[in-house]
């Protein structure tokens, strides 16, 4: 029994002993748990203010990188801005813009500090660049910071430490700044060389933050690990309690069971032990858990808050299928802003759904290789582009511990397209040189134009104003093809007249269509865009690019960029076509001078034949024992070869009013049926000579074609069509009329000649070139009728044209306004009366003054007025010319030439109208490029006639006054 006891009291004291170590230990390790996990939270604390500073660092330097790759950027100049001294010796420092804004340049450092300065503003960290050799004062270093460069030169690449900052704990880190090429250009004078440590960049974090967020999560798992420990302690009491009743229990029963009880006891023991190993794991694992998923709460919210806030556009990718695809778990909002599209479209999906042109692009294969390999990789800028968004991005990758993948990247689409309308402006500049003409130019305009938008459809419009129209060089459009449009109440009138640019979709150009401002011409394009063309302030044109699928193919971006481009466009345009037009009118120079060339060489010829003609047979007649038949056959001769010269000339006198702007047009009532029906007659003889037949055909009644126009214009022209018909036709016929169309007469001669050959149908309205058609074999004629005709037919506002084949015949047409006289149908017939009255009376013989100074002429005006003169009397200049008209007042008539020595003509006309009002005074002249009937009456001549005199003619002019 005694040994029972004594064994149940030792049982005792080792559960009360077991008991309390149970106790102590627990205790201890609680304990330790804790001490040990303040001091990882306290590391974990440094390392999330390290990564921050290190996150913070990389951006700067990659922003630093980006900017010296650059050679600095432009930014306007105002008070914080201004132009820096240490850069007065860099090659463009300032500029100004088209615009008249004055930018300064600023270099990597410079912008870094900036930065630097307004992150201190804006959130909790701050960065300072700094170096041993200053060219700024503002980047001097502090004690720390001297330290770490110090640090630099004997190798150290990184330097940190917590420091006291104003009574506060900072987390500093410096990391150096290695000089690179594009540094020498404001750092070279200092010395540095590429590969130098020309300083550093620091960034400081507070850690008050993160010390107060380390101080609650302190307190919490203290909190957890005394609850640990309290739960931990219940247990030992509870096992002690537990094992004391046992005891007890086994006590009172040991002695039936005393062979099993160390078998019992053990097995206790046993399960006791098992119990507490099993207890200690479930609250370690516990605490572990409860600790790893309270320092990731933290981490996330730390990490989303410094995501959302960063201006830089963020992308966290979740990686699937040992990398082969990324999924977004995180999205902010400069991504979204960049992409235009928001976090909840993306978060949970594939980034080769979101974004499907990032496998084209090659940043998917950057994302695989940084998620295996770990190592950060900058993929340069380039251009994105699926069937939502299209731009330029800079991306910069990384892989977090966690294994997620960041993109970090900047939109950069500004900036190029910026850098894309210099390189724009600039080749437009260029291509005025390379370009054959203005058609060639604009088509490299809009290869041009499509580097920075759709340009698949596009065309330069010049706007006449004259004749409201639009002249397109050039059009470029899958649907239409225009060179000449009208420009009333289309989408370029409007440019035009508001000197604004146009966006227009399907919702704007309806609205103008309700306004009455525009009607619709050519097929419908689903958005239009126009800018305008300007030249000296002055809108001469648009430019425009439409699509026929995409409405929202064009913004507001495009209308500026376009608008950028435009000016230099209408430079180039207003050059090159100064380039032209002297290149034409130096070709037309060198044309006019071979074909007036030709002329001349022709005229030589044209002159001379009819003048050998003239001289040859007058010298013939001279022959003693002529028959009356050759006399008559010589004098027939003469006559053809005379009215041959006089008509060369009356053509060349013609053309030279009209070069002269001298040819006056004269309106007067004329029947045109009367006016076919003479030429008709005038031309038949020559007709019949050819064995030729002749048809004219009117095209209204007799009361409709008397009309307003210059009846000898309309007559000379259709007196050129008919002869040139002759002169070209062996066989056949030629007909001419004319008929009525809207309200002009529409005029034609059509012959069965030779033909005009193709390429001649324009040029032979050319003046002189008939002179320059080699294979023109024997035909006559100085190359100036249809000239002069077309001429002619410009003055009285028609238009004049040919149709014609080569061997079959030629039909010319041409048109004048038709304006009927009213109630005046037989004044002509009246006319045509009078006269054949006039020439069939008799006239009563009168006295004649003869004033002429050439005695050849003299001769040839007393032969011809020899039937119907009494008596004739000579003057051969005016002073006589006044003595023989004062001693002889029984003269009747005088027949006075105007150029005539001592006193000329016109002054010897104004004496004479002194004494003498009612006297006839026929003037006569051969000058021929003024308005001489006109000079003629106002000295006080009774009428005029020109030189040669042609007997009839002046026959029937003495006959109308005597």
């Amino acid at each position: 029994m005694s040994k029972q006891f004594n064994l149940f009291n030792t049982l005792t004291k080792q559960i009360n002993l077991f008991g309390l170590l149970s106790i102590f230990i627990w205790t201890g390790m609680i304990t330790a748990f804790a001490v040990r996990s303040t001091e990882t939270l306290h590391k974990t604390t440094l390392r999330l203010a390290k990564k921050e500073a290190e996150t913070q660092w990389f951006m700067d330097e990659s922003y630093r990188k980006w900017a010296a790759s650059y050679g600095g950027f432009y930014v306007p100049v105002d008070s914080k801005t201004l132009p820096s001294p240490y850069l007065s010796k860099v090659k463009h420092r300032d500029i100004i813009t088209t615009y008249g804004d004055t930018l300064t340049l600023i270099n990597p450092a410079r912008s870094l500090r900036m930065l630097n300065e307004f992150n201190s503003t804006k959130y909790s960290f701050t960065g300072h660049i700094t170096s041993l050799k200053l060219l700024r004062p503002e980047n001097i270093p502090d004690d720390w910071e001297h330290r770490a460069l110090l640090s630099f030169e004997k190798g150290a690449t990184e330097v940190e430490d917590v420091v006291k900052d104003n009574g506060k704990l900072v987390y500093r880190l410096m990391k150096p700044l290695i000089t690179q090429k594009s540094c020498l250009k404001c750092h070279g004078r200092q010395g540095y060389k590429v590969g130098d440590i020309r300083g550093g960049v620091s960034i400081s974090i507070p850690l008050d933050e993160y010390l107060a967020s380390e101080k609650k999560t302190e307190k919490a798992k203290i909190i957890a690990y005394t609850l640990i420990w309290l739960l931990g302690m219940i247990g030992i009491v509870v096992a002690w309690k537990i094992f004391n009743k046992k005891n007890k229990l086994l006590a009172s029963a040991r002695q039936d069971l005393q062979n099993s009880n160390s078998m019992l006891e053990k097995r206790v023991t046993e399960r006791t032990n098992r119990l507490n190993q099993s207890n200690e794991m479930l609250t370690k694992e516990i605490a572990e858990r409860k600790k790893a998923e309270f320092i990731l709460k933290i981490n996330e919210e730390r990490y989303k808050g410094i995501i959302m806030s960063t201006a830089s556009c963020i992308a966290v990718y979740e990686p699937v299928d040992g990398c082969s695809n990324f999924k977004f778990v995180e999205f902010n909002p400069m991504a979204e802003k960049a992409e235009n599209i928001s976090r909840d479209e993306v978060m949970g999906k594939l980034v080769s759904d979101v974004f499907p042109g990032v496998i084209d692009f090659g940043l998917f294969e950057v994302f695989q290789q940084v998620c295996k390999t770990g190592k950060p990789q900058h993929f340069p800028i380039g251009i994105y582009q699926d069937n939502r968004i299209k731009g330029y991005r800079e991306n910069y990758v990384y892989k977090l511990s966690s294994g997620e993948i960041v993109a970090v990247y900047q939109d950069v689409t500004e900036r190029k397209r910026h850098e894309l309308a210099q390189e724009i402006v600039y080749n437009i500049s260029n291509a005025v040189n390379s370009s054959k003409n203005v058609e060639d130019l604009i088509a490299q305009i809009q290869q041009e134009v499509s580097k920075v938008m759709d340009a698949s459809n596009f065309y330069v419009a010049l706007y006449d104003e004259k004749a409201d129209t639009f002249l397109m060089p050039y059009y470029y459009d899958e649907k239409d093809n225009f060179t000449v449009a009208p420009a009333k109440n289309t989408l370029s009138k409007f440019v035009i007249k508001t000197g604004k640019s146009l966006l227009a979709n399907s919702d704007v150009k309806k609205k103008l269509e309700q306004e009455g401002k525009l009607t619709r011409q050519g097929s419908r394009s689903k958005v239009w865009l126009g800018v305008p063309l300007k030249s000296e302030g002055i809108v001469i044109g648009v430019v425009a690019v439409q699509n026929y699928v995409d409405e929202n193919a064009y913004t507001t971006k495009d209308v500026k960029m376009l608008e950028f481009i435009a000016d230099q466009i209408s430079i180039s345009i207003q050059r090159k076509k100064n380039e032209d037009e002297l290149r034409e009118a130096l070709n037309k120079a060198e044309e006019a001078d071979r074909l007036k060339s030709a002329f001349l060489a022709n005229m030589s010829h044209e002159i001379r034949t009819p003048m050998n003609g003239i001289l040859g047979f007058a010298a013939l007649l001279k022959e003693p024992d002529l028959s009356g038949e050759e006399i008559q056959k010589y004098t027939d001769v003469i006559q053809i070869s005379g009215d041959r010269m006089l008509n060369i000339i009356n053509n060349l006198i013609d053309i030279s009013k009209i070069e002269a702007g001298q040819m006056k047009i004269y309106i007067t009532s004329c029947n045109v049926n009367e006016q076919l029906q003479y030429l008709k007659m005038m031309f038949f003889p020559e007709v019949e000579k050819k064995q030729l037949t002749i048809h004219s055909v009117p095209g209204l009644p007799d009361t409709e074609s008397i009309i307003k126009t210059d009846t000898e214009k309309l007559y000379a022209i259709l007196t050129n069509l008919i002869k040139n018909a002759v002169k070209y036709t062996h066989e056949g016929s030629i007909e001419f009329g004319y008929i009525k169309k809207a309200d002009a007469l529409q005029f034609y001669v059509k012959d069965t000649g030779i033909g005009i050959p193709k390429n001649r149908q324009e040029a032979i309205f050319d003046r002189f070139v008939q002179a320059d058609i080699e294979d023109r074999q024997v035909y006559e004629g100085a190359g100036l009728g249809l000239s002069i005709s077309k001429a002619f037919v410009d003055m009285l506002g028609g238009r004049i044209w040919v149709e014609s084949i080569e061997g079959e015949g030629s039909k010319f047409y041409f048109t004048i306004p038709y304006i009927p006289v009213s109630n005046d149908n037989n004044t002509s017939g009246m006319a045509l009366q009078s006269d054949k009255q006039m020439n069939d009376k008799s006239v009563k013989k009168v006295n004649i003054l003869i004033a002429e100074d050439e005695p050849v002429s003299t001769s040839y005006l007393a032969e011809i007025t020899k039937a119907i003169s009494n008596k004739i009397y000579y003057a051969d200049n005016g002073v006589t010319a006044l003595e023989q008209f004062e001693k002889h007042p029984d003269i009747d008539l005088i027949l006075m030439d105007m150029k005539m020595p001592v006193m000329n003509g016109f002054e010897a006309t104004k004496k004479i109208r002194e004494t003498n009002k009612d006297i006839v005074i026929i003037a006569q002249t051969a000058y021929a490029l003024k308005n001489d009937r006109e000079k003629t009456l106002a000295a006080g001549c009774t009428d005029y006639i020109a030189k040669p005199v042609n007997k009839d003619e002046l026959i029937k002019l003495i006959k109308k006054y005597i």
